[in-house]
């Protein structure tokens, strides 16, 4: 059941959810030939949904979310899906002019910095402010201290 854990209930449930999506991209990938389109396009579409659960689910739910190295490596990803859905969104309006409203594609291309900031403000004030463990009810057994070497900000 999805959301009803005492634990971190939203962002495990978004994990199960993305894992869920993410297998049924995986499935309709090797059965697209068995599918129509539509359905299959439908499944695979899941992915839009998958990659922001997912990055929400490793951030607020991780215990190795204040490393150095997770945060450049999640850093990185986001950073490059971004400039993925940029240059197709770019390709799209040149290559394909007619396929989306001009005034549409405009506002995608406007609004993508929000899903690139709205996760850096919310990890600088969840997962990486001081609290964060006993906010959001982590077990104290789990928890134990990051060493400073790879501490954001370690010098």
């Amino acid at each position: 059941m999805l959301f009803i854990g005492s634990y971190r209930r939203t962002r495990l449930g978004l994990g199960t959810v993305a894992t869920d999506l993410t297998i049924a991209v995986a499935v309709t990938s090797g059965l697209r030939h068995r599918m129509s389109p539509r359905a299959c396009r439908a499944v695979q579409l899941g992915a839009y949904v998958a990659w922001p659960a997912v990055l929400l689910h490793g951030l607020g739910t991780g215990s190795d979310t204040r490393r150095l190295p997770v945060l450049v490596l999640t850093a990185t990803c986001a950073t490059v899906v971004l400039e993925v859905v940029l240059e197709a969104l770019g390709w799209r309006l040149v290559a394909h002019p007619m396929s989306l409203p001009r005034v549409a594609a405009w506002a995608s291309l406007a609004a993508l910095p929000l899903p690139a900031v709205a996760p850096a403000v919310w990890t600088a004030g969840g997962p990486l402010a001081s609290g964060w463990a006993k906010r959001s009810r982590t077990p104290s057994a789990t928890t134990r201290t990051v060493p400073a070497a790879d501490r954001v900000g370690a010098r």
